[in-house]
């Protein structure tokens, strides 16, 4: 789904902004974000550590929402060209 024109694609990346050996890759890829051993909470309430463009792709939801919460009458596609437009290209 994520290589899909009008999906917004993340890939996961580590503390050293090199892209998760599991992850996806190509120039379909809109943003990376925090995607390598993020501390998340079980379903019995104890935490771990995960990796994977699962656990990457909602610090990307939330950039989103919040841009949506401060310019409400922007299309969602200027609002990932705005978030685009302050991200860090990585390549």
């Amino acid at each position: 789904p994520a290589g899909y024109e009008s999906v917004v694609a993340v890939t996961a990346v580590g503390d050293d902004l090199r892209i998760y050996r599991g992850a996806n890759r190509g120039a379909y890829i809109d943003f990376s974000a925090p995607g390598v051993d993020v501390q998340v909470v079980s379903a019995k309430v104890e935490t771990r550590f995960e990796s994977g463009t699962s656990f990457a792709a909602p610090f990307i939801s939330a950039a989103l929402a919040a841009a949506r919460l401060k310019t409400p009458e922007k299309p969602p596609e200027q609002l990932v060209s705005l978030l685009q437009a302050s991200a860090e290209d990585l390549g």
